[in-house]
C-alpha cells in the first residue's frame, strides 16, 4: 500500500519546488499553493489507513472517509468561536477566504484525528493507529512551534502537510529504516535543521576570506552588506544604529532579543520591508547608508531545508540515526 504514499511524496515535493520558488522570488507563499497537495495527499492517506486500519476494525469506507471533514467542520466552529468571542475579533472580519484556510488547516490534524476517534470506539488498535496518534501528536507540536511565531506559516503548513498524510517511509532509503527517528517526519524535520547547519559553517568561512570583522558567533550567522545597497539584499538585520551628533553608533543585537521578539508576535527588521516600504522606514535607510556596512543574517527561507530535508530523508535516509551509529550510540 506504501504506493499511495509514493504518489503524495511526489505531489508534496513539487509544492515544495514551487514553494521555495516563492519564498526565494516573492518572501512569501499564499495558502493556495499547498492545495493541491493537500487535496491528492490527504485523500490517498485516507485511502491508506483505511486499508491497513479502517477495514479490519469493520468501519465502513464512507464513514471513515467522512469522519476527518465532520472533525474539521467542529474544530473550524471552535476556533470561530473563540476568535469572536474570546479574543473579541469582530465577525466580519473573518471573511470566506480566511474560514476556507482555517478549514483545510484543520483538516490536516482531522485525518489522523479520526483514526484515534475510531480506536477509542472501536477498542481495535494495530500499528497503523498507534503511528496516526505520533502524527496527531507531532502536529500538535509544529502548531504549537507556529503560535510562539519560531517560524514562518509557510515553513509550518509545510511540515503539517508532511507529518498528517506521510506518517511512514514511503520507501526503503539508501540508508535503510532509521532506528530512532523511525517517523518519517520527525526525520525530514531533523534533516532540514542539520543540513541548514551547514550554512553557518560556510557562512563563516565566508566572512574569515573575505576579511569581515565581528564578535565570533555572529561571523556565522550573517554578513555585512553596503548599506546604501541593503534593499538590494534579503536577510534580517542584526545590528542597531544610533546618530549621536556626526557618529553613528552600532551594535549587534542580542540572540535574546530576536528571540523574545519573535515569541511575542514581534516582526525583526526585514529587508524586504524596506523594499517594500521605503517611505516608512527612511530614517534607518538613511542610517544605513551613513554607517556604510550594516550586518543581515543569511536569508534563506526555512522552506528550502524542509524540502532538501524531504528528498533527502525519502532517498537516502536519516543524518541524525547515522551520527548515532557513527558514535557507537545505537
Amino acid at each position: 500500500m506504501t504506493e499511495l504514499l509514493i504518489i503524495s511524496s511526489l505531489a508534496i515535493a513539487i509544492t515544495l519546488f514551487y514553494a521555495s520558488y516563492l519564498d526565494i522570488k516573492q518572501r512569501r507563499v499564499p495558502f493556495v499553493t499547498w492545495i493541491p497537495a493537500i487535496v491528492v495527499a490527504g485523500a490517498l492517506v485516507i485511502i491508506f489507513y483505511y486499508l491497513n486500519y479502517g477495514q479490519y476494525a469493520g468501519i465502513g469506507i464512507l464513514q471513515f472517509s467522512i469522519l476527518p471533514f465532520i472533525i474539521a467542520l467542529v474544530l473550524l466552529f471552535l476556533d470561530w468561536a473563540y476568535t469572536v468571542y474570546i479574543k473579541k475579533v469582530d465577525s466580519s472580519e473573518l471573511d470566506r477566504k480566511i474560514l476556507a484556510e482555517t478549514y483545510i488547516s484543520w483538516f490536516l490534524l482531522s485525518i489522523p484525528s479520526s483514526v484515534l476517534v475510531f480506536s477509542y470506539f472501536t477498542g481495535y488498535i494495530n500499528f497503523f493507529s498507534i503511528f496516526a496518534l505520533i502524527s496527531f501528536i507531532f502536529c500538535i507540536f509544529l502548531e504549537l512551534i507556529s503560535v510562539m511565531h519560531l517560524w514562518g506559516g509557510a515553513d509550518s503548513t509545510a511540515m503539517i502537510i508532511i507529518s498528517s498524510t506521510i506518517p511512514f517511509f514511503p520507501v526503503v532509503p539508501l540508508w535503510g529504516y532509521p532506528e530512532v527517528t523511525f517517523f518519517f517526519p520527525m526525520s525530514v524535520m531533523l534533516n532540514a535543521v542539520l543540513l541548514n547547519l551547514s550554512v553557518p559553517v560556510g557562512l563563516f568561512i565566508y566572512n574569515v576570506l573575505k576579511k569581515n570583522r565581528a564578535p565570533l558567533k555572529y561571523m556565522f550567522i550573517g554578513y555585512p552588506v553596503p548599506g546604501k545597497d541593503i534593499t538590494d539584499h534579503f536577510g534580517y538585520i542584526i545590528e542597531e544604529f544610533e546618530e549621536n551628533g556626526d557618529q553613528i553608533e552600532r551594535k549587534f543585537l542580542k540572540f535574546s532579543s530576536s528571540i523574545g521578539r519573535m515569541v511575542s508576535g514581534k516582526r525583526r527588521m526585514y529587508t524586504q520591508d524596506f523594499r517594500n516600504n521605503p517611505s516608512e522606514y527612511k530614517k534607518e535607510l538613511e542610517l544605513y547608508k551613513k554607517a556604510g556596512s550594516v550586518w543581515i543574517s543569511f536569508g534563506v527561507p526555512f522552506i528550502i531545508p524542509i524540502l532538501a530535508g524531504f528528498l533527502f530523508t525519502f532517498f537516502i535516509g536519516d543524518i541524525f540515526s547515522l551520527l548515532l551509529q557513527i558514535a557507537g550510540v545505537v
